[in-house]
């Protein structure tokens, strides 16, 4: 168990297995992980942006015949359904453990000047990372893996980097692979929440929001910028915010 404490100590969010789960929780309240929203492997990403729909069409369109009339569900019906759609929106557990690995290399290298250990066959990925890495030599560290955590949305998440970088004020987000469009969604998440912790207006900060997909390949950077790109991308992740909490807890 790790706790972290925000918002001037405020706020205790703890990191760690509680039964089947693992996440976040401030006492005994579980707090739905940025990650664990839009993430949707089976889904197109059209339909996921589009998730402010009513609720009960966003489940028609994405059932795929797995049930019948929605409304003959029973409880234990609903909960089969939710237990179904998180387990296919699950990502591939070996990317998954591969991009965990490299973001520790990452901090370590970072914080430590040592990336550790580099497994061989995360070697190409690591070696791709330090090349972005070097062409940025005047970048200004915040923060590394730094916890946030929305009090007025609760939700909670780890951002990844939170720098200066080519003189503009940035949250940065490292994908091992290819980037989803989650990853904008994901970022005015964080964006968002730090600026509530530092009590300072939405979109006041951050000049940029900054995805780096590392790949076998080579390297490709994605910037969202502006207040109006922001409140976009940060509204779908509000509606898909909504929508994970529903499924968890559809009403009776």
């Amino acid at each position: 168990m790790t706790t972290y404490y925000l918002y001037d100590d405020d706020v205790a969010l703890t990191y760690e297995k509680r039964g089947r789960s693992t996440g976040y929780w401030i006492d005994e309240r579980p707090i739905t992980r940025v990650t664990s929203v839009g993430v949707p492997v089976p889904f197109s990403a059209a339909l996921w942006y589009g998730a402010g729909l009513y609720k009960e069409k966003l489940l028609e369109a994405i059932k795929g015949g797995l049930i019948g009339n929605l409304d003959e569900l029973d409880e234990d019906e609903w909960e089969a359904l939710a237990e179904s759609l998180r387990k296919r929106a699950g990502t591939d557990t070996v990317a998954r453990d591969r991009g965990t690995r490299l973001h520790g290399n990452v901090e370590d290298f970072i914080t430590r000047g040592s990336p550790g250990e580099v497994l061989p066959e995360d070697e190409q990925l690591f070696e791709h990372w330090r090349d972005w890495w070097e062409q940025h030599e005047d970048i200004e560290i915040h923060g590394i893996e730094t916890k946030v955590y929305s009090k007025a949305h609760d939700y909670a998440g780890t951002l990844d980097l939170d720098a200066t970088l080519d003189g503009r004020r940035s949250i940065v987000d490292w994908k091992f692979g290819s980037v989803r469009p989650a990853a904008y969604l994901q970022t005015s998440a964080y964006a968002q929440a730090r600026e509530e912790e530092l009590d300072a207006q939405p979109g006041s900060i951050y000049d940029q929001r900054v995805v780096v997909s590392i790949k076998d390949t080579g390297v490709t950077t994605v910037r969202r910028e502006g207040y109006q790109t922001f409140l976009a991308d940060f509204e779908a992740f509000l509606n898909l915010l909504e929508y994970d909490q529903w499924l968890k807890g559809p009403a009776k």
